[in-house]
């Protein structure tokens, strides 16, 4: 591995063609170098600098480039897509310039609570955007987890999400059998058995993370392969065998008798690394005990508890095994979880019906307000408690409803003009 001596430090000069920057802050680091906060010393804004430290990785850096200029073409910044702005080469190493976000959905959920229904609605809406409009052009980004989904402003923004990191994205063109993508949390069946590849594994990772957001804890954490695939089988059950059958490394997991597969010395009872017992199927999340915030009227609670299943529902149609039975974005963005049409006229007098529908309608001109909400985040699951908080969400705008109009059946092949949601405004 080989590194020139670019230092990564306070009050460090960076140069472009067009441009100076001053290093203020050090914001991250793997195993491609750095993330640097830096300010550009002829407007003063504040940008996120990637700094690619180690030479073997800046091909791929420059294939990422690659991606981010096609993507900017298409207009990604209005899909809740990270703003890429420049790249540049400087003393030997590659840099990319981005636009500087808050925290990650990871180092959110480090600091706070698991987010309620309420939160994670507008988060999956704008995710479940950003995926559409990958689709309709053609990419997959082959790595979605709360590390790469970036809150814009934790005060100002609470619920604006952005997507970043293109490092592994793909053409589906791209995409064949064998091919190891996705982190491995968040890493479909298709995937982990060798199996033809879709943009419906983005939205497996999605629904892992839907998961993750309200528990607080992945929904699947396998040390490898096998253990992943034990847990999945454990919470979705079997695999089909047409999934079984086609994949290229099934043989390695499972074994054959007949026409039937079984995993290979399967636990009677697999627990996950915090020591807790898995889900043994999704609706068991319907059993999780929240605890019920103090200000909320039976009616609210009723509420809550419907909004609870349809998000299930949700998370089970995202999580479909069969990639071709799973969920698509578009169909994501038309979902009761995300639309709230489940809510409609059976709480007149919700004041948490109310607020989100409030906040998810339709209007942009909206001026900044600031109101307490209640956090259902509290839950009693294994051996943790948490109990429920109140929060203070500042909302600059609510989301429109739609800002494009889908002009395509997204089977004809066409490529279609993307449903536009956004969250606080651009």
């Amino acid at each position: 591995m080989e590194h020139t001596n670019f230092p990564v430090t306070l009050e460090y000069q960076v140069s472009s063609p067009t441009c100076n920057y001053i290093m203020e802050e050090l914001l991250g680091s793997g195993s491609f170098g750095e993330v640097v906060q830096c300010r550009k010393v002829s407007s003063g804004e504040t940008v996120a600098l990637k700094v690619i430290r180690d030479s073997s990785k800046i091909e791929d850096a420059q294939d990422e480039e690659r991606v981010l200029i096609e993507l900017k073409e298409h207009g990604s910044d209005r899909f809740n897509i990270v703003c890429w702005n420049d790249s540049f080469t400087f003393q030997g190493q590659f840099c990319l310039e981005f636009e500087k976000l808050d925290m990650s959905l990871h180092q959110l959920l480090e600091c706070c609570l698991p987010l309620s229904l309420m939160e994670i609605r507008p988060v999956l809406q704008q995710l479940a955007t950003a995926l559409h409009f990958l689709k309709s052009v053609g990419i997959i980004h082959c790595d979605l987890k709360p590390d790469n989904i970036m809150v814009v402003d934790h005060r100002q923004l609470p619920l604006k999400v952005k997507v970043i990191d293109f490092g592994l994205a793909l053409h589906t063109s791209e995409l064949s059998r064998g091919m190891t993508v996705q982190s491995m949390w968040y890493r479909c069946p298709e995937v982990l058995l060798g199996h033809q590849c879709t943009e419906a594994i983005d939205v497996w990772s999605l629904g892992c993370v839907a998961v993750e957001l309200l528990l607080g804890r992945p929904l699947f954490d396998g040390s490898d392969e096998y253990s992943m695939l034990s847990q999945i089988s454990t919470t979705l059950g079997k695999l089909p065998g047409s999934l079984l059958d086609a994949g290229i490394f099934t043989s390695c997991f499972f074994r054959k008798k007949g026409k039937k597969w079984r995993l290979k010395n399967r636990a009677e009872m697999i627990t996950t690394c915090d020591g807790t017992q898995p889900l043994n199927k999704l609706s068991d999340l319907l059993e999780v005990d929240f605890v019920r915030p103090i200000i909320c009227s039976d009616e609210d609670w009723c509420a809550m508890q419907c909004d609870l299943e349809i998000f299930v529902n949700l998370v089970d149609a995202m999580l479909q095994l069969e990639p071709s039975k799973r969920s698509r974005p578009r169909q994501i963005l038309e979902h009761p979880f995300v639309s709230m049409s489940h809510l409609d006229g059976k709480f007149p007098d919700s004041v948490y019906v109310k607020l989100w529908c409030d906040c998810m309608e339709m209007g942009q001109n909206r001026e900044t307000s600031t109101r307490p909400i209640w956090n259902t985040s509290g839950y009693k699951f294994g051996d943790r408690t948490t109990g429920p908080r109140m929060s203070i969400i500042t909302i600059h705008q609510c989301p429109s409803k739609c800002q494009g109009k889908m002009q395509q059946d997204e089977h004809d092949g066409k490529k279609s003009n993307p449903l536009v949601y956004s969250w606080g405004g651009q």
